[in-house]
């Protein structure tokens, strides 16, 4: 989804004629060491794109240079939407929640929240003050890391920035679990016998799509649209399976929950279409309606992730107040 949020660039998912909302997603995956981290990070995004696509299209798309001079570079010399995607994200992570930046060579919390909001990025260049930059600077983010890294370090510090940062994140989490090998050969010979084996050609037909052409409009269906204005309603808290209500976020912001159904709801359509397509062996455009049942996804993808946060949130004050009370006996 993350890969797919950053091939469909400049396109809108237009709600109504003055609010629209581009794709691209901020990921952070945290999952003990052995979950599967690295095979996800090859086979979601660096394989289909650095080793299938981009040398048909001689640009480069996913990033591993996380400078701020890399980032800026790449926007100027060729514009598409990049991935940074970087496994074992710890030192990237810390990196950009350190208090002591250069602002040119590393890349900071709020040059990120810029990034997410596709807002302009010049530099003034040269003694003659000439300005350099492009107008709307806009990268989608896929980190993984390892949770006791990052509950104990890098959570903290994002929430106690309080710039917005850790509120366009969306926060994963995968347990690990132990694979059967034969059960894994057998996966393996099944896939196999589907006609797509690989997300190579798939993102490809997704860049294609949105990369050579206008700007697309997606639009919603008149029932999605409804679910969408319920959901966007003002709230402070969603309920537990016990029917208690709970405070996911103490600082819960509608603005960026809306953000994230309508961009994951773009991502999901895209990404979703063409893999039936391939799977049926079928041709033609995505479709430019978004139904109900891709927004309710989203949605509720949204509010799982939220709950992954909140806990995170709980857990890393928890581990701080467990460092403090250490410290102050110590």
């Amino acid at each position: 989804l993350t890969s797919t949020s950053a091939f469909i660039g400049k396109s809108t998912l237009q709600v109504f004629s003055t609010y629209g909302e581009k794709g691209n997603l901020f990921t952070v995956v945290i999952a003990p060491s052995g979950s599967g981290k690295t095979p996800a990070c090859h086979l979601g995004c660096i394989n289909p794109i650095v080793e299938h696509l981009e040398p048909k299209i001689e640009k480069s798309i996913v990033m591993d240079d996380a400078s701020s001079n890399g980032l800026f570079n790449h926007f100027v010399s060729g514009y598409t939407v990049p991935v940074l995607c970087i496994d074992e994200a710890h030192s990237f992570l810390m990196k950009i929640t350190s208090l002591s930046k250069s602002p040119q060579a590393n890349l900071t919390l709020e040059r990120l929240c810029k990034c997410f909001d596709g807002d302009c990025w010049y530099v003034l260049k040269g003694n003659k003050g000439k300005r350099a930059g492009i107008p709307s600077a806009r990268a989608s983010l896929l980190a993984f890391t390892t949770p006791k890294q990052f509950l104990q370090i890098v959570w903290p510090k994002m929430l106690s920035a309080e710039n917005g940062f850790a509120e366009r994140v969306l926060l994963f989490y995968h347990r690990k679990e132990e694979k059967d090998l034969e059960v894994m050969a057998q996966h393996s010979g099944a896939l196999e016998d589907f006609p797509i084996q690989s997300l190579d050609g798939v993102l490809e037909q997704i860049y294609a799509e949105h990369n050579n052409n206008p700007p697309v409009k997606y639009t919603l269906t008149a029932t999605a649209r409804e679910a969408f204005f319920k959901f966007a309603k003002p709230q402070d808290h969603l309920p537990n399976s016990q029917g208690a209500a709970i405070d996911v976020e103490a600082n819960v912001n509608n603005s960026k929950r809306n953000k994230h159904v309508l961009r994951l709801a773009l991502s999901m359509h895209v990404l979703y279409d063409r893999l039936k397509k391939a799977l049926e062996l079928q041709k033609g455009p995505t479709s430019h309606i978004i139904g109900l049942e891709t927004l309710n996804m989203a949605i509720v993808m949204v509010q799982s992730l939220e709950i992954y946060k909140g806990i995170s949130r709980m857990v890393s004050d928890t581990v701080y107040m467990l460092l403090v009370v250490s410290g102050f006996h110590s």
